[in-house]
């Protein structure tokens, strides 16, 4: 089993169990979001849900590729989805409508910069769908839960008239299906993995300093926070600064 861990994150940024969050809160009007953490990456979930979002709202005779066509495997290297949306974001500027991204980079909460996830932070999602939907039934039973079935919006483009997506209901990883459809959308916002903590518990003042206090970062620790900051190119130890 990988190592993971789900929890809660209050408008303090403090990561609580439900137990914990119920004990000190006792309301949704505290919760921001279930964080989720493995050795690779982590991130906040956000409680809210939307439906029937197209990827891009411009016309299909019209489309060019927005950020850069990726195959699986390279989709599937990029961590975090931030820097896409916010790409994403500024082409579509202008455009009809509200596109997957736009909700996602527009979601006002907790003072955080949400960004529709990356193909592999989607992935996560589903693999810990059951356990995330365990602790959404522990604080409330009107937040909606991830979905059973349907298909759900990642930021990494795979050509230009398709977008990486999953399934909900089984798993499976496309692209086969038109940025002009409709799916479901899940904002996201950057956390610290489990590997960059130490499995400590992270509340704000301890997660800037674990990504700021680089002298006692090995190199593998560095790359996992630069990996974290959105960066998904090639990485030498010897920089030119």
């Amino acid at each position: 089993m990988v190592n993971h861990k789900i929890s809660v994150m209050d408008s303090e940024h403090n990561v609580l169990t439900p137990e914990e969050y119920n004990q000190k809160h006792g309301s949704l009007t505290e919760l921001i979001g279930i964080v989720v953490q493995t050795d690779i990456l982590g991130l906040v979930l956000s409680p809210d849900q939307w439906d029937c979002i197209n990827w891009s709202n411009k016309n299909e005779d019209d489309e060019s590729v927005l950020t850069e066509e990726q195959s699986e495997s390279v989709a599937l290297q990029t961590i975090s989805g931030f820097e896409h949306t916010r790409e994403i974001v500024q082409k579509q500027e202008g455009d009809d409508g509200e596109s997957a991204a736009q909700v996602c980079w527009n979601y006002k909460s907790g003072g955080l910069q949400w960004y529709l996830p990356s193909l592999l932070e989607l992935s996560t999602i589903y693999a810990f769908k059951d356990e995330i939907n365990n602790v959404i039934r522990k604080i409330d039973k009107d937040i909606v839960l991830l979905p059973d079935n349907g298909y759900m919006w990642s930021s990494s483009e795979g050509s230009q008239h398709y977008a990486w997506y999953v399934s909900f209901g089984d798993g499976y990883i496309g692209y086969w299906y038109s940025k002009y459809y409709g799916g479901a959308v899940r904002a996201v916002a950057a956390f610290s993995s489990l590997a960059s903590i130490g499995e400590r518990v992270n509340t704000r003042a301890n997660q800037e300093a674990s990504k700021s206090n680089v002298a006692d970062m090995t190199d593998e620790q560095l790359v996992q926070v630069l990996r974290e900051r959105g960066f998904s190119g090639t990485i030498n130890k010897q920089m030119n600064l």
